[in-house]
Protein backbone atom coordinates (compact mmCIF):
# COMPACT_ATOMS: atom_id res chain seq x y z
CA UNK A 1 0.00 0.00 0.00
CA UNK A 2 2.82 2.92 1.03
CA UNK A 3 4.36 1.83 -2.96
CA UNK A 4 0.74 2.90 -4.38
CA UNK A 5 0.56 5.84 -2.31
CA UNK A 6 4.24 6.69 -3.69
CA UNK A 7 3.76 5.65 -6.94
CA UNK A 8 0.72 7.86 -6.91
CA UNK A 9 2.06 10.79 -5.64
CA UNK A 10 5.15 10.89 -7.87
CA UNK A 11 2.43 10.35 -11.05
CA UNK A 12 0.35 13.36 -9.57
CA UNK A 13 3.12 15.41 -9.12
CA UNK A 14 4.60 15.07 -12.77
CA UNK A 15 1.24 15.94 -14.12
CA UNK A 16 1.03 19.04 -11.87
CA UNK A 17 4.42 20.42 -12.48
CA UNK A 18 4.44 19.29 -16.13
CA UNK A 19 1.26 21.50 -16.85
CA UNK A 20 2.74 24.52 -15.04
CA UNK A 21 4.45 25.90 -18.45
CA UNK A 22 5.76 28.54 -16.54
CA UNK A 23 8.14 29.70 -19.57
CA UNK A 24 10.52 33.14 -19.30
CA UNK A 25 7.63 35.89 -20.74
CA UNK A 26 8.67 39.43 -22.29
CA UNK A 27 7.14 42.14 -19.50
CA UNK A 28 3.74 43.45 -21.58
CA UNK A 29 4.47 46.76 -19.48
CA UNK A 30 7.41 47.37 -22.40
CA UNK A 31 7.10 45.18 -24.85
CA UNK A 32 6.78 46.73 -28.39
CA UNK A 33 6.27 45.19 -31.92
CA UNK A 34 8.66 46.48 -34.70
CA UNK A 35 7.04 49.36 -36.25
CA UNK A 36 8.28 52.56 -38.83
CA UNK A 37 7.39 55.47 -37.15
CA UNK A 38 7.88 57.71 -40.02
CA UNK A 39 4.33 57.90 -41.39
CA UNK A 40 3.01 57.35 -37.89
CA UNK A 41 2.27 60.33 -35.18
CA UNK A 42 4.00 59.71 -31.84
CA UNK A 43 1.59 60.92 -29.44
CA UNK A 44 -0.93 58.81 -31.02
CA UNK A 45 0.95 55.52 -31.33
CA UNK A 46 2.04 55.67 -27.23
CA UNK A 47 -1.17 55.93 -26.66
CA UNK A 48 -2.16 53.38 -28.85
CA UNK A 49 0.83 51.21 -27.43
CA UNK A 50 -0.43 51.90 -24.08
CA UNK A 51 -3.98 51.04 -24.49
CA UNK A 52 -2.66 47.76 -26.28
CA UNK A 53 -0.41 46.52 -23.60
CA UNK A 54 -3.13 46.93 -21.11
CA UNK A 55 -5.62 44.65 -23.17
CA UNK A 56 -2.89 42.21 -23.07
CA UNK A 57 -2.02 42.45 -19.57
CA UNK A 58 -6.08 42.11 -18.96
CA UNK A 59 -5.73 38.95 -21.51
CA UNK A 60 -3.27 37.02 -19.66
CA UNK A 61 -4.50 37.94 -16.11
CA UNK A 62 -7.45 35.94 -16.91
CA UNK A 63 -6.10 33.28 -19.07
CA UNK A 64 -3.40 32.72 -15.97
CA UNK A 65 -6.74 31.90 -13.63
CA UNK A 66 -8.29 29.44 -16.65
CA UNK A 67 -5.15 27.99 -16.40
CA UNK A 68 -4.85 27.37 -13.13
CA UNK A 69 -8.67 25.97 -12.72
CA UNK A 70 -7.94 23.75 -15.46
CA UNK A 71 -4.79 22.37 -13.71
CA UNK A 72 -6.96 21.80 -11.15
CA UNK A 73 -9.28 19.95 -12.68
CA UNK A 74 -6.50 17.84 -14.12
CA UNK A 75 -5.30 17.03 -10.87
CA UNK A 76 -8.74 16.44 -10.00
CA UNK A 77 -9.13 13.82 -12.58
CA UNK A 78 -6.02 12.47 -12.30
CA UNK A 79 -6.24 11.67 -8.15
CA UNK A 80 -10.42 9.96 -9.50
CA UNK A 81 -8.50 8.09 -12.08
CA UNK A 82 -5.91 6.75 -9.65
CA UNK A 83 -8.22 5.84 -7.14
CA UNK A 84 -10.68 3.94 -9.60
CA UNK A 85 -7.67 2.77 -11.43
CA UNK A 86 -6.45 0.95 -7.70
CA UNK A 87 -9.76 -0.26 -6.98
CA UNK A 88 -9.99 -2.06 -10.42
CA UNK A 89 -6.51 -3.49 -10.36
CA UNK A 90 -7.01 -4.57 -6.75
CA UNK A 91 -10.05 -6.27 -7.96
CA UNK A 92 -9.43 -8.39 -10.92
CA UNK A 93 -6.00 -9.70 -9.23
CA UNK A 94 -7.09 -10.44 -5.80
CA UNK A 95 -4.87 -8.34 -3.78
CA UNK A 96 -2.11 -8.31 -5.76
CA UNK A 97 -0.04 -5.36 -5.24
CA UNK A 98 1.69 -5.09 -8.93
CA UNK A 99 -1.93 -5.06 -10.35
CA UNK A 100 -3.01 -2.28 -7.87
CA UNK A 101 -0.08 0.01 -8.80
CA UNK A 102 -0.73 -0.47 -12.44
CA UNK A 103 -3.88 0.48 -12.16
CA UNK A 104 -3.10 3.66 -10.11
CA UNK A 105 -0.61 4.69 -13.09
CA UNK A 106 -2.96 3.87 -15.83
CA UNK A 107 -6.00 5.39 -14.01
CA UNK A 108 -4.00 8.63 -13.41
CA UNK A 109 -2.89 8.91 -16.64
CA UNK A 110 -6.57 8.42 -17.94
CA UNK A 111 -8.16 10.71 -15.95
CA UNK A 112 -5.35 13.22 -16.38
CA UNK A 113 -5.51 12.85 -20.03
CA UNK A 114 -9.29 12.93 -20.20
CA UNK A 115 -9.70 16.52 -18.41
CA UNK A 116 -6.85 17.97 -20.48
CA UNK A 117 -8.71 17.05 -23.87
CA UNK A 118 -11.19 19.72 -22.65
CA UNK A 119 -8.83 22.24 -22.58
CA UNK A 120 -8.76 24.62 -25.43
CA UNK A 121 -5.38 24.79 -26.85
CA UNK A 122 -5.73 26.79 -29.93
CA UNK A 123 -6.47 30.22 -28.18
CA UNK A 124 -3.99 32.81 -29.75
CA UNK A 125 -2.27 33.57 -26.66
CA UNK A 126 -1.54 29.99 -25.64
CA UNK A 127 0.19 29.47 -29.30
CA UNK A 128 1.69 32.71 -29.44
CA UNK A 129 1.81 34.54 -25.76
CA UNK A 130 -0.11 37.85 -24.76
CA UNK A 131 2.58 40.01 -26.69
CA UNK A 132 0.82 38.48 -30.31
CA UNK A 133 -2.79 40.53 -28.66
CA UNK A 134 -0.38 43.79 -28.32
CA UNK A 135 0.75 42.88 -32.05
CA UNK A 136 -2.79 42.04 -33.30
CA UNK A 137 -4.33 44.96 -31.15
CA UNK A 138 -1.98 47.72 -33.26
CA UNK A 139 -2.46 46.28 -36.75
CA UNK A 140 -6.66 46.79 -36.13
CA UNK A 141 -5.24 50.44 -35.60
CA UNK A 142 -3.78 50.25 -38.59
CA UNK A 143 0.00 49.88 -37.86
CA UNK A 144 2.06 48.06 -39.88
CA UNK A 145 4.35 45.58 -37.90
CA UNK A 146 7.40 44.47 -39.20
CA UNK A 147 8.39 41.75 -36.79
CA UNK A 148 7.06 38.20 -36.89
CA UNK A 149 3.78 38.33 -34.66
CA UNK A 150 4.47 37.37 -30.48
CA UNK A 151 8.56 38.54 -31.02
CA UNK A 152 8.93 42.38 -31.45
CA UNK A 153 12.03 43.77 -30.61
CA UNK A 154 10.95 47.65 -30.78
Amino acid sequence: MQQMQTILLLTVSGLVIGCDGAAQRLDLRTYSPVIDFYQYDTTQFNTDITQCRQLAITAQEKYNSQQAEERDEIFASAVVGAIVGAAVGNALDGNNDSATTVGVVYGAGLGATSAAEANDYNRVITKFGPTAIVDKCMENRGYQILSQSGYGGG
